[in-house]
Protein backbone atom coordinates (compact mmCIF):
# COMPACT_ATOMS: atom_id res chain seq x y z
CA UNK A 1 0.00 0.00 0.00
CA UNK A 2 1.05 3.50 -0.59
CA UNK A 3 1.69 5.74 1.61
CA UNK A 4 0.55 9.89 1.39
CA UNK A 5 4.12 11.59 1.62
CA UNK A 6 2.93 14.97 0.87
CA UNK A 7 1.75 17.50 3.16
CA UNK A 8 -0.79 18.89 0.37
CA UNK A 9 -2.09 15.40 -0.04
CA UNK A 10 -2.62 14.77 3.73
CA UNK A 11 -4.48 18.17 4.27
CA UNK A 12 -6.82 17.78 1.29
CA UNK A 13 -7.57 14.23 2.45
CA UNK A 14 -8.10 15.97 6.04
CA UNK A 15 -10.48 18.56 4.35
CA UNK A 16 -12.41 15.88 2.31
CA UNK A 17 -12.80 13.66 5.39
CA UNK A 18 -14.75 16.98 6.94
CA UNK A 19 -16.58 17.63 4.18
CA UNK A 20 -17.49 14.03 4.32
CA UNK A 21 -18.04 13.50 7.70
CA UNK A 22 -20.51 16.46 7.74
CA UNK A 23 -22.98 13.92 5.69
CA UNK A 24 -22.33 11.18 8.10
CA UNK A 25 -23.41 13.65 11.04
CA UNK A 26 -26.52 15.13 9.09
CA UNK A 27 -27.76 11.39 8.82
CA UNK A 28 -27.53 11.01 12.44
CA UNK A 29 -24.52 8.62 11.97
CA UNK A 30 -22.73 10.07 14.94
CA UNK A 31 -20.57 7.16 16.21
CA UNK A 32 -19.32 7.31 12.48
CA UNK A 33 -18.65 11.22 12.98
CA UNK A 34 -17.28 10.81 15.96
CA UNK A 35 -14.76 8.56 14.80
CA UNK A 36 -13.96 10.17 11.07
CA UNK A 37 -13.85 14.14 12.78
CA UNK A 38 -10.95 12.53 14.78
CA UNK A 39 -9.30 10.82 11.66
CA UNK A 40 -9.29 14.00 9.59
CA UNK A 41 -7.47 15.83 12.94
CA UNK A 42 -4.65 13.26 12.44
CA UNK A 43 -4.12 13.92 8.88
CA UNK A 44 -4.02 17.41 9.51
CA UNK A 45 -1.67 17.32 12.28
CA UNK A 46 0.30 15.04 9.65
CA UNK A 47 0.16 17.31 6.58
CA UNK A 48 2.00 19.91 8.80
CA UNK A 49 4.39 17.54 10.37
CA UNK A 50 4.95 16.24 6.60
CA UNK A 51 5.74 19.93 5.43
CA UNK A 52 7.75 21.04 8.48
CA UNK A 53 10.21 17.66 7.67
CA UNK A 54 10.17 16.26 11.12
CA UNK A 55 9.98 13.06 11.37
CA UNK A 56 7.20 11.22 13.35
CA UNK A 57 6.48 6.86 13.77
CA UNK A 58 3.52 5.59 12.22
CA UNK A 59 1.19 6.25 14.80
CA UNK A 60 -2.65 7.27 15.21
CA UNK A 61 -1.78 9.25 18.46
CA UNK A 62 -3.48 12.69 18.74
CA UNK A 63 -1.48 13.84 21.44
CA UNK A 64 1.74 12.85 20.25
CA UNK A 65 1.25 14.32 16.89
CA UNK A 66 0.23 17.39 18.37
CA UNK A 67 2.66 18.22 20.26
CA UNK A 68 5.54 17.29 17.65
CA UNK A 69 3.76 19.52 15.57
CA UNK A 70 2.75 22.53 18.04
CA UNK A 71 -0.37 22.46 19.01
CA UNK A 72 -1.57 25.00 21.40
CA UNK A 73 -2.88 23.29 25.32
CA UNK A 74 -6.77 23.95 24.50
CA UNK A 75 -6.25 22.00 21.22
CA UNK A 76 -4.26 19.22 22.45
CA UNK A 77 -7.25 19.11 25.01
CA UNK A 78 -10.07 19.02 22.38
CA UNK A 79 -7.71 16.14 20.36
CA UNK A 80 -6.89 14.21 23.51
CA UNK A 81 -11.12 14.08 23.57
CA UNK A 82 -11.19 13.15 20.12
CA UNK A 83 -8.94 10.39 21.27
CA UNK A 84 -10.70 9.60 24.31
CA UNK A 85 -14.21 8.70 21.98
CA UNK A 86 -12.06 7.27 18.74
CA UNK A 87 -12.30 3.47 19.95
CA UNK A 88 -15.51 3.32 21.72
CA UNK A 89 -17.23 5.06 18.22
CA UNK A 90 -15.43 2.23 16.42
CA UNK A 91 -15.56 -0.83 18.67
CA UNK A 92 -16.95 0.01 22.17
CA UNK A 93 -20.26 -1.42 24.01
CA UNK A 94 -21.24 1.46 26.25
CA UNK A 95 -23.80 1.10 28.52
CA UNK A 96 -24.90 -2.23 26.74
CA UNK A 97 -25.45 -0.06 23.29
CA UNK A 98 -23.41 -0.35 20.23
CA UNK A 99 -22.10 2.86 18.94
CA UNK A 100 -24.50 3.39 16.89
CA UNK A 101 -26.98 3.88 19.66
CA UNK A 102 -24.57 5.16 21.94
CA UNK A 103 -23.06 8.54 20.15
CA UNK A 104 -25.84 11.35 19.80
CA UNK A 105 -25.90 14.77 17.92
CA UNK A 106 -23.96 15.83 20.99
CA UNK A 107 -20.80 13.53 20.52
CA UNK A 108 -20.74 14.70 16.85
CA UNK A 109 -20.97 17.98 17.80
CA UNK A 110 -18.35 18.13 20.06
CA UNK A 111 -16.14 16.04 17.64
CA UNK A 112 -16.77 18.38 14.59
CA UNK A 113 -15.90 21.64 17.02
CA UNK A 114 -12.78 20.03 17.73
CA UNK A 115 -11.58 18.77 14.11
CA UNK A 116 -12.67 22.23 12.72
CA UNK A 117 -10.33 23.56 15.35
CA UNK A 118 -7.51 21.45 14.88
CA UNK A 119 -7.63 21.53 10.95
CA UNK A 120 -8.07 25.25 10.77
CA UNK A 121 -5.26 25.39 12.84
CA UNK A 122 -2.94 22.92 10.46
CA UNK A 123 -4.35 25.09 7.82
CA UNK A 124 -2.30 28.36 9.00
CA UNK A 125 0.68 26.44 9.58
CA UNK A 126 1.41 25.21 5.55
Amino acid sequence: MNELTDARDWFRQAEADLVAVGYCALLGDHYLAVSTYRQAAEKALKAVLVCGNKEFPKTHDLDFLGRVAGLPKSLLDEGRWLSSVFIPSRYGYLGGKIPSEYFVEKHSSKAASAAEGIVEWCRKQL
